[in-house]
């Protein structure tokens, strides 16, 4: 390998071991999982995005897909998506409601804040949401499940 080469290969393991510990932080912060937990990588686009998988050592059947990198960190349980693919169709179509019930939040009148606040973030989540799902439509970046 090159120098330029090595650093690059540092640069994504760096990147890849914030993004794995992130998705285990994140199960912690909603109270999904205690004490040990096993995290894998399932899927990277480098710098950009990461799915995992994260495993209660304890209770295995508390097992989650988590996604992180340039959109919001989410999980959900491993039994709906049997592929990082098909995780990343469920966090789009999640985000995709998420928007929608924000956005008829905001124009039922249930909150006092300022409409556009809700308005620009059902617009991001859906703009997140629509670029996702564009990406699992693309077979060139699902040839390999494993990287890292």
């Amino acid at each position: 390998m090159t120098e330029n080469e090595n650093q690059a290969q540092a640069a994504y393991e760096a990147w890849l071991s914030k993004e794995l510990n992130s998705h285990a932080t994140h199960l912690f912060k909603h109270s999904l999982i205690d004490g040990k937990v096993e995290v894998a990588i399932a899927w990277a686009l480098p710098g950009r995005l990461c799915i995992g998988t994260v495993t209660s050592k304890s209770n295995p059947a508390k097992a989650f897909w988590v996604i992180s990198g340039d959109i919001p960190t989410d999980h959900l349980a491993l039994k709906q998506a049997t592929s990082a693919r098909e995780a990343a169709k469920h966090f789009a179509m999640k985000w995709q409601l998420q928007a929608a019930r924000l956005a008829e939040s905001q124009s039922v009148g249930r909150s006092a804040d300022d409409p556009k606040v809700f308005t620009a973030a059902s617009a991001e989540i859906t703009r997140k949401a629509e670029a996702l799902y564009a990406l699992t439509e693309q077979d060139e970046h699902w040839q390999t499940q494993i990287i890292g």
